[in-house]
């Protein structure tokens, strides 16, 4: 496995980084959540034991603006309050999204279980009840619970082979864009089965997965019975290289009387490829396309760019006004870059650092997608057909010890490329704390300057009386998985 590094990317979302190589992130996030077994006796490999994974963050963040008509009583100049933004709702940012200013998550998965099979129940939530007013729609409660099945059948024509079953109430996670904590091919939510072969030959390692479930019918939300199938092919050359091809296809075929439900499908295809070295860095790239069909009345068994389901790639993409009930196609292309001076000079001469601390790193990634819809007009507010959507950035970050460091990142994100008023900027500068002895934890001071084009606004109703999204945000943020 690759060395993983936060310094990269200090508010990395690591929750979602598997111990399936084309899964991870492509700056090898470590072994993570339900996906690794709970320890095993070597003296009673068939013993139950149990183990306990997750993630949390909990990030409180402040806006300021001054005072136009401040009350007798009022005592400062500024209201201090939550921000206003729209890059940080996961989902109704669609493609805006950035985890720049992220809000709050957590996820518990507890296992117990021994070297031939495992229980998992996942647990989560999006807010803390003590600190916030609870939401129902926040408290996931018991989101997940399947078994997974090993077996090493040993060497089967002189190749090695290893065989994994998931069955029951799972999601899985395919083409994770780290910098921007989202799914160009997609993440999975499904009742159903799986069924994965890995065949080690020599250097190279060949993965075949094969999956078929269904989320159930949300009658209130206009939302029908669908069935996901979902495949991948894969290939590793040691640490250094890896491809992977990906379809996924959802699909319903339910009509209740009374409804105007429709027989939906929506199809994803994908390639990427993860490039590995330790003098060059890390590259990953990834394309997919997804051509969906009626998509409104589709569960949401597949979630992709920020957009949940094909109801949330209606309201995002294709428009809800004349797009057919979401029909429509979108390619996709995103990267990322990742180079950390502290591993070339390891592998020049192991032991050495770099003279003026820990490390000194740098990230570059972007996502571009072009959208074909139904939804067509002269008016750019409403035209969703041939439209062009952009984002890139850049990471730099500086650890002058071990333990502490200094970062920046930088956001550009055009939501309208013919269209450059439509977009802004986001430039952030951070103090961070990190600790590696149970986990993986991170504590940083961050404040972040928003540079806004003439046609941002606030989405409708999410601030009463206000149009434009705050310029200036600070956050105190805790982090780890462990």
């Amino acid at each position: 496995m690759a060395e993983s590094s936060p310094i990269a990317n200090p508010v990395r979302d690591v929750r979602n980084a598997g111990d399936d190589v084309l899964m991870r992130s492509p700056v090898g996030a470590p072994i993570f959540g339900e996906e690794r077994p709970p320890p095993v006796d070597p003296n009673n490999p068939d013993a139950m034991a149990f183990k306990l994974h997750g993630y949390f963050r909990a990030p409180v963040l402040m806006s300021w603006t001054l005072r136009q008509n401040p009350a007798p009583s009022d005592k400062g100049k500024f209201e201090l309050r939550t921000p206003y933004l729209i890059d940080n709702d996961y989902f109704n940012s669609g493609f805006g999204y950035t985890p720049v200013n992220e809000t709050a998550y957590g996820e518990l998965f507890l296992m117990a279980g021994n070297r031939n099979l495992t229980a998992t129940v996942a647990l989560m939530a999006s807010e803390y009840s003590d600190s916030s007013s609870v939401q129902l729609n926040q408290q996931m409660g018991i989101s997940q619970g399947y078994l997974t099945y090993r077996y090493e059948p040993g060497r089967i024509a002189g190749i090695k082979t290893h065989i994994k079953v998931k069955g029951g109430a799972f999601w899985d996670r395919f083409g994770y864009l780290e910098h921007y904590d989202t799914y160009i091919f997609g993440r999975t939510h499904q009742l159903g089965y799986q069924v994965r072969l890995d065949a080690e030959v020599g250097d190279w390692q060949f993965s075949a997965l094969q999956g078929l479930g269904a989320h159930l019918e949300n009658v209130q939300a206009n939302q029908a019975f669908s069935l996901l199938n979902s495949v991948r092919v894969a290939a590793t050359y040691k640490t250094a290289a890896e491809m992977g091809f990906y379809y996924l296809r959802s699909w319903s075929q339910e009509h209740p009387s009374l409804t105007n439900w429709q027989d939906a499908d929506m199809t994803v295809l994908g390639l990427d490829a993860r490039l590995n070295s330790p003098t060059l860095g890390r590259l990953y790239l990834a394309g997919s396309s997804l051509s969906a069909n009626e998509s409104l009345f589709l569960s949401p068994t597949i979630e992709m760019l920020h957009s949940d389901g094909g109801t949330g790639l209606t309201d995002n993409y294709f428009g809800t006004t004349s797009s057919q009930n979401g029909t429509g196609d979108i390619l996709s292309v995103g990267w990322q870059y990742d180079y950390s001076l502290a591993t070339l000079l390891r592998t020049l001469e192991p032991g050495t650092r770099p003279l003026w601390g820990g490390d000194v790193t740098a990230s570059f990634y972007g996502l571009y997608s072009y959208v074909e819809s139904q939804q067509k007009s002269s008016d750019p507010s409403i035209n969703k057909d041939g439209r062009k959507y952009f984002k890139y950035g850049f990471d730099l970050g500086w650890w002058a010890l071990s333990w502490a460091g200094l970062s920046t990142r930088y956001d550009r994100v055009v939501l309208d490329v013919d269209d450059d008023r439509n977009s802004f900027r986001i430039l952030s500068a951070r103090f961070n704390l990190r600790a590696h002895w149970m986990g993986e934890g991170l504590l940083y001071l961050q404040y972040s300057h928003y540079f806004y084009g003439d046609r941002i606004t606030l989405r409708p109703g999410q601030a009463q009386g206000v149009t434009v999204p705050d310029d200036n945000v600070v956050k105190l943020q805790a982090q780890m998985n462990f």
